[in-house]
């Protein structure tokens, strides 16, 4: 007994006397033609990879370097979570925003005050 899908996913089951013939879905309409099933074959098992050797040398290559086992934090997982990398980074942003908004107040003060000359008096009887 052949079962027929049509596109839009609707599934009919037809008896055997009508393969090589078309119905009409009831959902969509479209013309579907009812084919003989094909035999099923029995799935293979996937063959295991050779390792390949500059395979294997690049992996060692780009490998982390593992973490002091004298350290702080030895054993620990050194990826942060999602969460605590978002919240530090809006925390740079901030930071970062508030320096070049306290460096450009300096500036714009500087520029505003005139520089004050104040005049050195040389005594007369000094030498020079």
């Amino acid at each position: 007994m052949p079962t027929v899908t049509c596109r839009c996913k609707e599934v009919y089951h037809a008896g055997d006397e009508h393969i090589g013939k078309e119905i009409q879905c009831r959902k969509c309409g479209r013309k579907v033609k009812i084919k003989a099933e094909k035999a099923k074959r029995p799935k293979r098992e996937p063959r295991a990879r050779k390792p390949r050797p500059e395979r294997a040398a690049r992996a060692t290559r780009s490998a982390p370097r593992a973490a002091d086992a004298n350290g702080p934090h030895a054993g620990e997982n050194q990826r942060l979570d999602p969460k605590t990398r978002k919240r530090l980074l809006i925390a740079g942003a901030a930071f970062a925003a508030l320096a070049l908004i306290l460096a450009a107040q300096v500036m714009s003060s500087l520029r505003s005050s005139p520089t004050q000359m104040v005049p050195v008096s040389v005594p007369d009887d000094a030498p020079g």
